[in-house]
């Protein structure tokens, strides 16, 4: 399955302890043990949860619109929207 990884920090403080970092690092690790072939990865840095006007998060539903990608794994539902959503789909 082709799939975009979405990673996103809202505070300087999460930026700082390298949170985005880590969560491409889980992310990419979760998609190679599930045989994903992971064709973009999508950040927000700083975005608060409670936008859904976020610039990678745009790019990344465009994507998944022009059918480029087949799923979207992020670390967290929290990560990519305050509404409950699977976190691998």
């Amino acid at each position: 399955m082709r799939v975009g990884l979405y990673a996103r920090v809202s505070t300087e403080r999460q930026h700082e302890r390298g949170t985005v970092g880590s969560q491409l690092a889980l992310l990419r690790a979760a998609a190679e043990a599930d045989g994903h072939e992971v064709i973009e990865e999508f950040v927000d840095d700083g975005y608060s949860g409670a936008r859904l006007d976020r610039p990678a998060l745009d790019q990344l539903r465009d994507a998944v619109e022009a059918g480029v990608l087949d799923g979207v794994c992020c670390a967290c539902v929290s990560i990519a929207s305050r509404a409950p959503t699977p976190t691998r789909y």
